[in-house]
C-alpha cells in the first residue's frame, strides 16, 4: 500500500534518457542551472531543430528564469522527485485572435539542475 503524504505530487515520468539540454539557451539569459527539458516539451515549444535564437523563445526563457529567481510569483510544491513550480504565463494572441497561455512544470530535482516538462507529464495530485 502507497502512503501519500499531503500536498504531495507524484512526478509519472522521469527525463532521464529522452532529455534535451537547454542549458546554453538559458545561461544566455542569466540563468546560472543546467537546464534539460523533457522531449515532448522540447517539441512543443520548438526548441528541437531551432536554429539559432527564435523570438517565441524569450517570453518562455525570461518567465522561467523570473520564476526560478523568485522575481516572479509561482506554486511551488513538494514532490517524490523535489520542488516543483507551476508556471503560468499569457503570450501574443494566436492567429485567430485568441489569448494564449502557457504552462510550464519546472521540477528541481537538486540543486543547480532544473527540468521543464508539461504539466500532462505530472502525476495525479494528491
Amino acid at each position: 500500500m502507497k502512503k501519500h503524504l499531503p500536498n504531495l505530487i507524484h512526478v509519472k515520468s522521469s527525463i532521464a534518457g529522452t532529455a534535451v539540454d537547454l542549458t546554453a539557451v538559458f545561461r544566455r539569459a542569466g540563468l546560472p542551472h543546467r537546464v534539460l527539458a523533457s522531449a515532448r516539451f522540447a517539441a512543443r515549444h520548438r526548441f528541437i531543430g531551432a536554429a539559432g535564437e527564435n523570438p517565441e523563445h524569450y517570453a518562455l526563457i525570461w518567465t522561467v528564469r523570473c520564476t526560478l529567481t523568485d522575481c516572479l510569483p509561482a506554486r511551488r510544491l513538494r514532490t517524490s522527485r523535489g520542488e516543483l513550480i507551476l508556471i503560468e504565463y499569457p503570450c501574443f494572441p494566436d492567429g485567430n485572435g485568441q489569448d494564449q497561455h502557457v504552462v510550464i512544470a519546472a521540477l528541481q530535482p537538486a540543486a543547480g539542475l532544473v527540468e521543464l516538462l508539461l504539466p500532462e507529464e505530472l502525476g495525479d495530485l494528491t
